[in-house]
């Protein structure tokens, strides 16, 4: 495969990321900020439940989760869990699954073209490259909120001129797979991330640690 494809797109949380370490305190800091507003009742969340929002932008996540929630108070909540992640990642509280850093440096080192293709913060984008120096590895770096939280497939839509085909777009949940199918370029599903095994049926190879990228490529 190495001699066709030049260009590899890489989603971030539950593909590099394993982001319930910094996101799980941040999300439960958001929703008690609306219970102490009495806009939903207390209770308890696992990680499990929690771990299904991973990998929706904010604005999309918000109205599927609440979509009942004030606009005012979404944005608020969005906000939380902006910040708070933010503060979490500075404190390195941060985890990359295993291999990540040495299948980036690989690919990157064999003259992959890299790109940071994610539905995270802008922020958040921002802090984790600077955290995990991962400007050592990726070309460009692109995020849903930079682009008005548009569906990732029309982000990739607007870059694939950019760069050189042949392409592939590596990650864990249906917003990856669908990128792929809708621009006709490979997808490597992960299976090791927080989408359910069938978010990846459109995957043309799958997956169990990102460290398999490097038998593909």
């Amino acid at each position: 495969m190495e001699s066709y494809y030049k260009t590899l797109f890489f989603d971030f949380d539950g593909t590099i990321h394993d982001s319930i370490h910094v996101y799980y305190p941040a999300f439960i800091k958001a929703y008690s900020y609306l219970a102490l507003n009495g806009l939903v009742e207390p209770r308890d969340f696992t990680k499990k439940e929690v771990s299904k929002w991973l990998g929706y932008n904010s604005v999309e996540m918000w109205k599927a989760f609440l979509p009942d929630c004030p606009p005012f108070h979404q944005e608020e909540a969005r906000t939380i869990i902006g910040k708070e992640m933010q503060l979490r990642l500075e404190n390195g509280d941060g985890v990359l699954y295993d291999g990540a850093i040495e299948t980036l440096k690989y690919l990157k080192d064999k003259g992959y073209t890299l790109v940071f293709l994610s539905n995270c913060g802008e922020v958040t984008m921002q802090t984790a490259a600077k955290v995990f120096h991962l400007d050592q590895y990726f070309d460009r770096f692109e995020c849903s909120a930079q682009h008005g939280q548009m569906p990732k497939w029309k982000i990739l839509k607007h870059m694939l001129f950019d760069f050189e085909r042949e392409m592939a777009i590596i990650g864990d949940r249906f917003h990856d797979m669908e990128a792929g199918f809708l621009n006709d370029i490979t997808t490597i599903g992960c299976s090791y991330g927080y989408g359910h095994i069938d978010e990846l049926h459109q995957a043309n190879k799958i997956i169990t640690s990102i460290s398999q990228l490097k038998s593909i490529f």
